[in-house]
């Protein structure tokens, strides 16, 4: 059964705008170490960081309760697997706080263009038969 569905869409302008004013700074509040990591390998775009402030907040709007603790950006790593699919990395508090709302998967599906950069979240929780929907 579906939980919660959510939405979000970034300017890349503007987020880039942010990296190049804040630098450091920005990046460690919008992304986790291992996103740094990623992103200071000189792979990565500044769309990299406005796909992953897009997932990040599109999380909290699926859960229901915007960003606060323990839905917290710095909570939510987006990594991709060796086909560049995209998927959730969550801390351990995020992972007990879902589990205890029951909330059994995540999904996530990313999207960039030149201007905008958007992420689609769906959080499925158990159904009353303890069986996934």
């Amino acid at each position: 059964m579906i939980y919660g569905i959510g939405h979000d869409i970034v300017d890349n302008q503007r987020i880039n705008k942010l990296i190049v004013r804040y630098q450091q700074r920005f990046l460690q509040h919008i992304l986790t170490p291992l996103e740094i990591n990623i992103y200071t390998s000189g792979t990565s775009s500044s769309n990299f960081v406005a796909k992953r402030f897009a997932a990040k907040e599109a999380f909290a709007k699926a859960c229901g309760t915007g960003l606060r603790s323990p839905i917290l950006l710095t909570n939510i790593s987006i990594l991709n697997d060796s086909l560049g699919r995209p998927y959730l990395v969550l801390a351990e508090e995020l992972v007990a706080w879902l589990n205890s709302s029951g909330i059994s998967q995540w999904h996530l599906t990313l999207s960039d263009e030149k201007q905008f950069s958007s992420a689609v979240v769906v959080l499925e929780k158990l159904n009353l038969r303890g069986n996934d929907v």
